[in-house]
């Protein structure tokens, strides 16, 4: 009976020091930042998302394995510039984890980019994107997929003009973000 419980207490202490992860998940900090005040929360199904008739082949195979979208947005303030800070270097924290690699990062108009995923060198199961200006604030979006291809899915991020942006989703984002 002792050697059960011993063996037990062993086990268990092997789980708990091997179980914990220190390190906040990005889906753990949109949980937690959904409940937030300062920012904005959107989950956007693939069903509201369309390309424009002349996008590339790639961009359309990018865009048809594309489940849902996860959004949250910071818009800057500047009595909220510590705080913003804060919530950047967060985010950069979680995506500098073991979990993710990145595919890219480019600037434009003042925004630094970001482009990471989870997954393998042929399949995405998660890609990232996460965008900042030290003058509007920061945006992260999670983009769930099935069999996404970082390939087609860099093609889709530099084609992102041909996103059909004419839904009343894209509008409401478009205002929140002024």
């Amino acid at each position: 009976m002792k050697k059960i419980i011993h063996f037990s207490v062993v086990v268990f202490l092997i789980l708990s020091l091997t179980g914990c992860d220190k390190e906040q998940s990005l889906q753990e900090y949109f949980i937690e930042k959904q409940a937030s005040d300062n920012f904005i929360s959107l989950d956007i199904p693939s069903s509201i998302l369309s390309l424009k008739p002349n996008a590339s082949e790639e961009s359309k195979k990018a865009m048809a394995s594309i489940k849902k979208v996860n959004v949250v947005l910071y818009k800057f303030k500047k009595e909220n510039q510590a705080e913003f800070l804060t919530e950047k270097d967060q985010i950069k924290k979680i995506l500098k984890g073991k979990k993710f690699s990145e595919l890219m990062r480019m600037k434009k108009k003042n925004m630094n980019i970001q482009l990471t995923y989870i997954g393998g060198e042929d399949f995405i199961d998660e890609f990232v994107v996460f965008v900042s200006n030290d003058d509007t604030g920061l945006l992260v979006a999670r983009v769930l997929g099935n069999h996404m291809k970082p390939e087609d899915l860099a093609t889709l991020v530099k084609d992102i003009e041909r996103i059909d942006t004419g839904n009343p989703v894209f509008s409401e984002l478009k205002e929140l973000v002024k």
